[in-house]
């Protein structure tokens, strides 16, 4: 009987990838998280160490990466380069507004690693106008965007006025139905409540 255990691992200081090991059912070794930095140990060494073997049958993609931000400017092709030597064979990159939204497109259409979501974020949803909104729209219309978003509700810093929030998060799940995809959303209420959720 073989068990996943999920070893995080830091790539950059900008996101987290787990790494999956099966190891077989060994009391203590099997049922704890190992985690650490990337380069202090070998994932592999350690794995082979406890018995373990690469899961052959394991996907592992990185459902949101803002990878068009400004951060990855200077390292994104060793980001991808080593989310790549970790396992990861796809990354999604949600835009959160139309130019992240074109960006997003743009870097699938460089690296093949990557997919692309296009909506608007609750922190931008006040200044988003219709024009805007619209080109967003046939952004995540296109056949390389896989998921209207990100967006939702962000009760807790309120960058956009609530009743905005809600008019674009509408639209957005409008607009994912109408195409058939998937919404990714955001979903943050102020300390001790519920209600962005």
């Amino acid at each position: 009987e073989f068990r996943s255990v999920v070893c995080l691992c830091r790539i950059t200081g900008y996101f987290l990838h787990a790494h999956i090991f099966c190891f077989p059912a060994i009391p203590g070794i099997c049922d704890r998280q190992i985690s650490g930095e990337m380069g202090q140990c070998s994932w592999i060494d350690l794995g082979r160490r406890f018995g373990g073997r690469w899961c052959a049958d394991m996907r592992l993609i990185d459902t949101h990466a803002h990878l068009q931000s400004p951060q990855f400017s200077d390292d994104l092709t060793e980001v991808l380069a080593a989310a790549e030597v970790a396992g990861v064979e796809r990354l999604l990159v949600p835009g959160w507004d139309e130019a992240s939204s074109l960006r997003a497109l743009e870097l699938v259409a460089t690296y093949p690693m990557l997919v692309a979501a296009a909506g608007i974020h609750p922190h931008a949803a006040a200044e988003t106008d219709e024009a805007g909104w619209e080109r967003t729209a046939l952004l995540a219309a296109g056949p390389t965007v896989v998921a209207v978003g990100e967006t939702g509700l962000d009760f807790d810093r309120l960058f956009s006025p609530a009743e905005d929030q809600l008019v674009n998060l509408r639209r957005n799940l409008a607009l994912a139905l109408a195409l058939g995809k998937p919404a990714i959303l955001h979903c943050r209420s102020a300390a001790g409540r519920r209600d962005a959720q």
